[in-house]
């Protein structure tokens, strides 16, 4: 017996262990979940009761510099439906599309057994969604929203870009300034029984969104207007692939109007504009259909290289006045070619070479040969220096989506033949933008300015949260310098290839280009880039403008086809900044005297005594040795006190000087 009684009573130990250790394990689990990990689980539990439906945040402006808006963001209503709350779902659908009319088929695709919360329709007004609101649908809710408007639909398209259906920017400003611009959503939380239907007695909580900054750019809305007609007039009239221009403020780098033809309309970014896109987009794949989006909406300005051409000139020119290798009035024989290690290379007019002429002259007849021998006395280093100096080396960082970086052969394994090649614009490749901050470093006596197109970010009260200023990169070339190849543009201007952006009684320098595109990797002997750099006033710049049209249908010279292009919008452009013409009767213009064939002291005494400057072009001592054999600006110019007159002088005998 006794030996049963133990063997009953080790049963009895063993079952009071397992039960004890089960009972053990429990309560330590209930421990974890009700006291150590108990956060994580009351939100599943509130998770599992409560449903929210989120309040999309106001998302930000983007106005002008001046404060007037180019895309907002107005209220509207959303309509959700969760199915498993609604009895008759073909009879709920139906009552709300008599009072706004709906796209059944999408909203049937929807549904399916795991559908919780989807929305029916989005972008209605407040009659709208109060009407539905008053037919009390049960499993029906009306909730705030957000619509992006664009009021002047193509108006800066590729600066402003557009969002998604969601609110998500996805080109221009609104992709690259989308967080900033975005906001905090906020939410509506409803309480559920098990299978999702809301608790007539439940605890419902709503939290606020928070609003998205507003991003003042330093576009200027009328600016952008001259700049937009002039594209589209130039669009219109040469039948080009494209047209595209900036205006830049010299003295800040500030963006002041950016534009392309074709653009698209923000409001309806997936549609192709018939005055532009002859395409099918109902019959394109997928993938054919994204690729046409991205080209449209991308901006040739910041993510698109072109051979600048011509207007790189500029550089060459400024590197060789600034290490004094040349000047205005060196003297060159342009045989229509140059011979460059066994290599002849071709000027743009090799059948009627230009021959003797002057730096100046070759700016003004855009000659090849005169810049491919001063890139040669300046050294492919040196010059090198320069092309870096001014900024082709690198991106300008100026905040827009996908910017393109330059593309020049790396100096190590540059070859002569490819350096004067360089010289006037070819075997480079950059983007509009980064040329017009070269062009606005020349026109701000030499230093160079970073673009920038956001003036600041606020607030809706208007308190300013980030502000951008004015940055300057580097001094590029003296002061000097900079007036030098000033009056040189504007030589272009008057008596050269520029001569369509000639504006009465403002002083305008400029630069044309014309580069062979490349296709199939050979130069084109009918496809162009065709552009045109002017900044003015010349004696104290206050802007910059550079226009290029791509395949024009009529001419490649952007002498004819781009330069009124610019003077149209620098014309507009001064008269809204209030720089007025000069008058010849103004007491404040003086005319430039005939200086030639005087002695110096002379030349100087009556410049000295209308408050003119004088540059002089010789590495010797001047004195009454020499007399003036050329100027400019020329005789009966009209210009400001304190103008620089650039005059060339010439060494004559004693027996020579009366």
């Amino acid at each position: 017996m006794n030996k049963k009684l133990i063997k009953g009573n080790k049963r009895l130990t063993f079952l009071l262990i397992v039960v004890s250790l089960i009972f053990f394990v429990l309560i330590m689990r209930l421990f974890y979940v009700q006291v150590i990990n108990s956060e994580e689980y009351q939100t599943l539990a509130t998770m599992q009761r409560t449903r929210d439906i989120p309040i999309p945040a106001m998302r930000g402006s983007i106005l002008d510099r001046n404060g007037n808006k180019l895309a907002f963001s107005i209220k509207t209503f959303t309509i959700w439906a969760r199915p498993t709350e609604i009895d008759d779902l073909e009879s709920t659908i139906e009552s709300i599309d008599n009072v706004t009319k709906l796209n059944k088929e999408d909203i049937y695709s929807k549904i399916d057994d795991e559908t919780t919360l989807f929305n029916i329709k989005r972008g209605l007004n407040k009659e709208t969604a109060d009407a539905i609101q008053n037919l009390q649908l049960k499993g029906v809710w009306i909730t705030d929203d957000i619509q992006r408007v664009y009021p002047y639909d193509n108006f800066a398209a590729h600066v402003i870009g557009h969002t998604s259906l969601d609110n998500i920017g996805i080109a221009g400003i609104e992709q690259s300034f989308n967080d900033v611009m975005t906001g905090i959503p906020g939410k509506y939380l409803i309480s559920t029984d098990a299978s999702g239907r809301q608790l007539a007695f439940g605890t419902d909580k709503e939290y606020q969104p928070i609003d998205g900054y507003n991003v003042v750019l330093t576009i200027d809305q009328v600016i952008q207007h001259y700049l937009e007609n002039a594209l589209e007039d130039a669009y219109r009239d040469n039948e080009p692939k494209s047209v595209y221009g900036i205006v830049m403020n010299t003295k800040t780098g500030e963006i002041l109007a950016m534009a392309t033809k074709p653009d698209y309309n923000l409001n309806q970014p997936r549609e192709a504009n018939a005055e532009y896109y002859d395409v099918d987009l109902e019959n394109m794949e997928n993938i054919e259909k994204v690729n046409f989006w991205s080209q449209m909406w991308r901006n040739p300005v910041v993510s698109d290289l072109y051979e600048p051409g011509s207007i790189f000139k500029l550089v060459t020119a400024s590197a060789g006045l600034e290490e004094n290798v040349v000047t205005p009035y060196t003297m060159f024989n342009a045989k229509g070619y140059l011979v460059v290690d066994g290599i002849k290379i071709n000027c743009w007019s090799h059948a009627h070479p230009h021959g003797e002429e002057t730096l100046t002259e070759g700016l003004e007849n855009s000659c090849n040969p005169v810049f491919m021998e001063t890139e040669i006395m300046l050294g492919k280093e040196t010059f090198y220096k320069y092309v870096d100096d001014f900024g082709f080396g690198e991106k300008t960082g100026i905040g827009l989506p996908a910017e393109a970086s330059p593309l020049l052969i790396p100096l190590k394994t540059l070859n002569n033949v490819e350096a004067a090649i360089m010289s006037f614009g070819q075997g480079i490749s950059v983007t509009p933008l980064q040329m017009i901050r070269m062009i606005g470093a020349i026109a701000n006596n030499g230093l160079m300015m970073q673009p920038y197109i956001i003036k600041e970010i606020t607030d809706d009260n208007g308190n300013i949260i980030d502000e951008f200023e004015p940055e300057a990169i580097s001094q590029v070339i003296s002061e000097k310098t900079s007036i030098e190849m000033r009056l040189m543009m504007e030589s272009v201007v008057d008596n050269g290839s520029g001569s369509n952006a000639q504006i009465a009684g403002i002083r305008i320098g400029g630069k044309t280009g014309t580069s062979q595109k490349i296709i199939d990797g050979t130069y084109s002997d009918s496809l162009a880039y065709s552009s045109f750099a002017g900044i003015g006033p010349v004696e104290d710049p206050e802007v910059a403008v550079l226009i290029i049209i791509d395949e024009s249908s009529f001419s490649s010279f952007g002498s004819v086809i781009a330069a009124p292009v610019a003077k149209d919008v620098l014309e507009n452009t001064f008269r809204y900044l209030g720089v007025s013409p000069q008058l010849e009767s103004s007491e404040e213009n003086i005319e430039v005297p005939n200086f030639i064939g005087l002695q110096y002291s002379e030349v100087v005494r009556k410049a000295n005594a209308l408050n003119l400057n004088l540059s002089a072009t010789s590495v010797e001592a001047i004195d009454d040795k020499f007399i003036i054999e050329d100027q400019y600006p020329k005789a009966g110019k009209m210009v400001q006190e304190s103008a620089l007159i650039i005059i060339k002088v010439k060494k004559v005998d004693e027996n020579e000087i009366d």
